[in-house]
């Protein structure tokens, strides 16, 4: 939720859309039922790849990590320092 108030909800005209973003409540059941078991294993990095499956290419995941995530499928960029920016592998877009 900070990522997304401090960068997303600044630039309200940005092109771009949320799977989570205000309130989690408002996600998708099932996106909302992933975000949940994120939430019961504690963020680990297993617990992401039902996000990983559905995403494309133009999808990004970001994260405040400490160090670089270690999600599986996903080649990450630090676009400041904690803030991570995941998109799938090139080979895997293909």
């Amino acid at each position: 939720m900070v990522l997304f108030y401090n960068v997303f909800f600044h630039n309200p005209h940005g092109p771009w859309r949320y799977a989570l973003g205000f309130e989690p409540i408002w996600m998708t059941a099932d996106n909302l039922k992933i975000y949940r078991n994120i939430q019961l294993t504690r963020f680990k990095n297993e617990s992401y790849f039902p996000w990983v499956k559905i995403m494309t290419r133009k999808d990004r995941m970001m994260l405040i990590r400490q160090a670089k995530p270690q999600i599986e499928g996903l080649e990450w960029h630090e676009v400041k320092p904690t803030v991570w920016s995941g998109r799938l592998k090139q080979k895997e877009q293909q």
